[in-house]
């Protein structure tokens, strides 16, 4: 495969003079991590951001507001390039890791915004059924912005304790937040963006809880935005580091009311006149069931630290190539601090693990790609399937 370095950079003697002393071609390496049509597309992707006036870095120190308009700006623009497609998720995975992987380079806030969007929408196609359809194209047109809401004011991981209630009452269902520490919090999108939300809540028939359940509903009015009547929504601020792009938001619920059809029902549903039907055995089952989709967005987060190390060991690598120190005995020239076994010691360490990491995430990830995949083939799935998970 073609492989060239940017004709347009200009390159720094010593690191060039380092870089032919490898024994290795570095675009075989690249190749061997990632394939070549990874390559490709991720060329491609960055040779559009880098000529389109939206990309353009802005040094200046920008308020949260402006981080978020231009972070939702270059969002739009993104899709407007179709370089994926949410659909392709059944598809074409791997294009959305190399997606994911271009952004994690450029912009932070920006990769959260797709790992947000990406997830609402695997939610609902892994744990709706055909009933969701309708949300599933809306989504991919970018007619309507989805949040993920599990964790509360006093809950997140230990997803046993999450309070927030959701009753059948005579047809229809009633969220309600029993007390501040049940409030939903941190989500990402949900500041201002959000119109639709997936809830994770206690479901209630007949004041027996049938456990953890996930409801797909409306938030917000479409021409206002203004947040329907039983909710509350709020801003969580300001953030430290590079995320201020992002309106992480907190959501309250006063005995608000919505339609059945909200549960997304792939492996439980509850019928017009409030029976219960799983194809789970007891609680435990169904819960565990229910917070599979989790495992997405963790494997997330290794694909992010697996970036993170990459992008430090590089930038410390070449940094040490043309950081000069001392003088070498009988020279006039300084050396490269990259020759002194110290510096060796404290970072050839995480380029090694920079690359076991990316080995293992992009093998992990299309694994878990594959099993939720699975979950959409069929409707009628078996509690042996959704055990896999």
């Amino acid at each position: 495969m073609p492989c060239q370095l940017d004709s347009t950079l200009e390159i720094n003697d010593d690191l060039l003079k380092y870089r032919r002393m490898a024994k290795f071609y570095w675009c075989d390496l690249q190749e061997w991590l990632y394939s070549s049509e990874s390559i490709k597309f991720k060329d491609k992707m960055c040779e559009k951001l880098r000529t389109d006036n939206a990309f353009v870095r802005d040094w200046r120190t920008l308020t949260m507001d402006e981080s978020r308009q231009i972070c939702d700006r270059r969002w739009k623009r993104l899709l407007e390039y179709n370089f994926i497609t949410f659909n392709g998720l059944k598809t074409d995975p791997k294009r959305f890791v190399d997606f994911a992987e271009v952004l994690e380079s450029y912009d932070q806030s920006l990769a959260a915004k797709f790992y947000i969007s990406a997830i609402f929408y695997v939610t609902v196609l892994s744990m709706g059924t055909s009933r969701h359809h309708q949300i599933l194209e809306k989504c991919m047109n970018n007619e309507i912005v989805g949040c993920f809401c599990l964790t509360e004011l006093s809950h997140g991981s230990d997803t046993n304790s999450i309070r927030t209630e959701c009753h059948y009452d005579e047809g229809e269902f009633v969220m309600h937040t029993p007390d501040n520490e049940a409030i939903k919090c941190w989500a990402g999108n949900l500041g201002k963006n959000a119109t639709h939300a997936i809830i994770f809540a206690q479901l209630y028939i007949n004041h027996t809880c049938h456990g953890l359940h996930a409801f797909c509903m409306q938030i917000r009015h479409f021409k206002t935005m203004a947040s329907l009547e039983g909710i509350t929504i709020g801003d969580m601020g300001e953030k430290t580091g590079a995320w201020n792009g992002i309106d992480n938001g907190w959501i309250k619920f006063n005995k608000h009311r919505f339609p059945l059809d909200a549960l997304l029902n792939r492996s439980a549903t509850v019928h017009s006149d409030g029976t219960y039907q799983s194809i789970f055995q007891n609680v435990k089952e169904q819960q565990l069931a229910n917070l599979a989709i989790l495992s997405i967005g963790r494997a997330a987060v290794v694909g992010k630290g697996a970036a993170a190390v990459q992008l430090a060991a590089i930038i410390a690598t070449r940094y040490s190539a043309v950081r000069k120190q001392f003088h070498v005995a009988n020279h006039t020239e300084e050396r490269s601090i990259i020759e002194y076994p110290m510096q060796q010691h404290r970072f050839f360490p995480h380029i090694a693990t920079s690359v076991a990491l990316i080995i293992f995430y992009r093998k992990f990830i299309f694994i878990c790609y594959k099993h939720f995949i699975c979950c959409t083939e069929d409707e009628t799935l078996s509690h042996e399937t959704f055990a896999k998970l």
